[in-house]
């Protein structure tokens, strides 16, 4: 498992990652979290990508993201 900054082409997994951490807080308290939500756009989480004084690192399992 590799530990690196996250880069644009990591957007898509980052996002699923998103997905599967917003339909785990659903399960446990749907009365504040909806299905499906996903707290960036992809827009945003490139956004946040290119800003320097806010990291963002990727667990890669080979060519996948895993954490």
């Amino acid at each position: 498992m590799e530990i690196r900054f996250a880069i644009p082409e990591d957007v898509p997994g980052i996002l699923e990652l998103l997905r599967q951490v917003g339909d785990v807080h659903h399960e446990i308290r749907p009365d504040i979290f909806r299905t499906g939500c996903i707290k960036y756009t992809p827009a945003e989480l490139e956004e946040l990508l290119r800003d320097e004084t806010r990291p963002i690192f990727v667990a890669m399992d080979g060519e996948f993201v895993a954490g």
